[in-house]
């Protein structure tokens, strides 16, 4: 009797010691993953868990404003759906709409397009597919300008293309390859294969 209640403590013993091996390994993998945890989520940890092309956050019904250096606004970008990418500061928007508006005279240029790509940090915003401006002034009336990709510059206070454009106002048809504006001086260079129609009134 006696050596069987010593063979039941000799197993009871050995089963603890696994028992307490295994406690303590599970505790260190607990503390390793809280530890693992509270280190910080990195741009590119996040980057590799949604992919390169997916984006950080969406945005509905997004407005951007930029202001000129007196305070007042010098342009005004909207969409309806927008998804921020935070790595470069970049958004990139569905039916984008946008104001710019002169420096002096405070006559508006409306954008639209059915895509665009808006830099934050650059305040540069590249227009694609179906793009339009227009643009009244009380000496010349309205022009509409076309094309399918347009580059706005809002710093350098400048719109450009290569891309095939189309400028119609009350008097004239334009069409050119490739053209450059300043949107604050009202002036528009063509750059290449310029055609153009006059109307008489």
């Amino acid at each position: 009797m006696g050596h069987w209640l010593q063979a039941f403590i000799s197993d009871l013993q050995d089963r603890s010691l696994w028992l307490w091996g295994a406690a303590v390994l599970t505790a260190l993998a607990l503390v390793l993953l809280l530890l693992r945890s509270e280190q910080p989520v990195t741009s590119r940890d996040a980057e590799e868990l949604r992919g390169p092309d997916k984006p950080d956050g969406f945005v509905i019904n997004a407005t951007y404003r930029s202001f000129d250096s007196e305070g007042r606004l010098s342009a005004r970008i909207s969409s309806p759906r927008g998804e921020q990418f935070d790595d470069d500061k970049r958004v990139t928007m569905e039916s984008p709409r946008g104001l710019l508006l002169e420096k002096d005279s405070r006559a508006p240029w409306h954008l639209a397009a059915e895509r665009g790509e808006y830099y934050l940090n650059a305040e540069r915003l590249t227009l694609n597919s179906n793009v339009r401006i227009r643009h009244e002034t009380r000496e010349r009336g309205e022009a509409l300008l076309k094309t399918e990709r347009l580059v706005v510059d809002n710093r350098k206070r400048i719109v450009h293309t290569d891309a095939p454009v189309t400028i119609i106002n009350e008097s004239s048809l334009t069409r050119t390859t490739g053209m450059k504006g300043w949107i604050d001086e009202r002036v528009l260079e063509l750059e290449s294969q310029v055609d153009g129609y006059y109307y008489s009134r």
